[in-house]
């Protein structure tokens, strides 16, 4: 009786193994696109990369633009280009990998995100508050917008085999910094538009500022790797 379950025990194992060994691997290493940075009043081109383990993931994305200027209707708009780096760490709420469907199945995330960007862009007829309190009209200018972004965000991701799906929104606070350059006729301000332009979404006031910050998207990979 006891060979005959030791061989049974054995069969079972081995059987096990082979069955192990027909299934895919996870794929744990992947590139992606943010086609969601398109949608945007400056539209830019987001692609990363992404390595996940059992509870975390790493991730690595660059965005960037270089537009030329156009005619959009009856408005001119000027051309403006963008560049941007953003570091994310991620923990999975839940976990578990899925063999049979050849990838790595994952639920919802909390991510912690930074992101380093550089803005130059060229507009006419405006106006800014300068470091030295004075307000200035301008002809021309190029607006400088470097800029740091914390952002805490939550999000769900589904792999289907090779193919990720990651939706996302985060909060958080940007520390902003404002340069004008190239100005071009410049003329000192003698009244108080504050209440007009100082106040809008987009900041005119050069310098340093702490503001809020919203992101959030839809990207696009593919698993390419153990």
């Amino acid at each position: 009786m006891k060979p005959r379950l030791t061989l049974l025990l054995i069969f079972c194992t081995f059987a096990q193994v082979l069955s192990a060994q027909d299934q895919p691997a996870p794929k744990k290493w992947g590139v992606h696109i943010t086609p969601t940075s398109l949608v945007n009043y400056y539209p830019r081109f987001r692609v990363g990369t992404q390595y996940m383990s059992e509870r975390y993931s790493y991730l690595l994305d660059v965005s960037y633009a270089n537009f030329p200027s156009f005619w959009g209707g009856s408005n001119y708009r000027k051309g403006f280009s963008y560049l941007a780096i953003r570091p994310e760490i991620r923990r999975f709420i839940t976990s578990r990998p899925e063999i049979n469907s050849g990838g790595l199945y994952t639920s919802d995330y909390w991510g912690l995100e930074l992101a380093l960007s550089h803005f130059p862009l060229r507009i006419e007829g405006d106006a800014y508050e300068a470091t030295d309190g004075e307000q200035y009209s301008f002809d021309e200018a190029t607006r400088l917008r470097r800029q740091l972004a914390v952002h805490l965000k939550y999000g769900t991701q589904r792999i289907y085999s090779k193919v990720h799906i990651d939706l996302f929104v985060g909060v958080g606070l940007r520390l902003q910094h404002l340069q004008y350059q190239d100005v071009s006729g410049q003329i000192l301000r003698f009244d108080n538009p504050a209440e007009e332009w100082l106040i809008s979404i987009e900041s005119k006031r050069e310098g340093w500022s702490l503001r809020p910050s919203l992101t959030l998207g839809l990207r696009l990979g593919i698993g390419v790797g153990q």
